[in-house]
């Protein structure tokens, strides 16, 4: 899905019920930050995957959000890896 807000009514209408959420952190409408903290709100354990290309120590202030985070750039593999990790 393209749009964070449309995302976030069909996770709450019950029409979507993802495994994961894999969201960047600049998106149009709503930031990845703005839509995890919404998405945790309805599922505190549902596993989510930021991508940005931000330093490291920006998303500290996030810690609390226990938000995982890939680094772009990033290749396939890394991203198999992390999604291996957070669905285990």
């Amino acid at each position: 899905m393209t749009n964070p807000i449309k995302a976030l009514e069909q996770i709450t209408s019950g029409g979507l019920a993802p495994d994961i959420i894999i969201t960047d952190v600049v998106m149009p409408k709503m930031s990845g930050i703005e839509f995890s903290t919404e998405v945790r709100e309805l599922n505190a354990d549902l596993p989510i995957l930021l991508m940005s290309g931000y330093s490291p120590e920006y998303y500290r202030q996030y810690d609390h959000l226990d938000l995982e985070l890939l680094h772009k750039p990033f290749t396939r593999d890394q991203l198999l890896q992390k999604l291996h990790e957070l669905l285990s």
